[in-house]
């Protein structure tokens, strides 16, 4: 984004859609499966990810922004990747869980999900204009300048919806 290129934008976007319903997927899948096996029931690591908490959405802010922070400074891409992978895979599996045990509670580990999503973005937007991170060429800066201030309006927009949707809930 930071570079003006739409394309990689939408691609990664569509990626990491793709990623997170294949998770939720394929919880819910092994969810079923466990289910004829054994009796399963709510843990207290599974019922922490069914509550949608402001401090959440904090934090995968500040992961987002520690993940392009260590990206841009030539640290090791792994700590980038487990900051991810923490901040959205225990949301996830657990909608995915939550969506075959406790239908009528699968919303809310999705918002947090969702919410986690959106923060990661909104770290790392907030990081690559701190950090100064752009195009070198004139024309890709225009463009590059026009998709941060579209992304961050959007983003700014779907968050505080769905910390309503989140307050509504609780």
């Amino acid at each position: 984004m930071a570079l003006g290129r739409v394309k990689d934008v939408l691609k990664t976007v569509g990626n990491l859609t793709g990623l997170l319903f294949m998770v939720i997927v394929v919880s819910c899948i092994a969810t079923i499966l466990l289910s004829h096996v054994t009796d399963l029931s709510l843990t207290a690591e599974i019922r922490a990810r069914m509550d949608s908490n402001f401090i959440y959405i904090l934090m995968a802010i500040l992961l987002g922004f520690a993940t392009m922070c260590a990206l841009s400074k030539d640290i090791s891409e792994s700590i980038a990747g487990v900051a991810i992978a923490a901040a959205l895979l225990p949301p996830a599996v657990v909608s995915g869980i939550s969506l075959v045990l406790y239908p009528e509670e699968f919303i809310t580990p999705l918002v947090l999900t969702l919410e986690n999503v959106l923060g990661l973005m909104a770290g790392s937007l907030a990081a690559t204009s701190i950090l100064h991170i752009r195009p070198r060429r004139i024309h890709r800066k225009a463009v590059a300048r026009r998709l941060i201030f579209r992304t961050a309006s959007v983003l700014a927009v779907l968050l505080s919806l769905l910390i309503l949707v989140s307050i509504f809930l609780d």
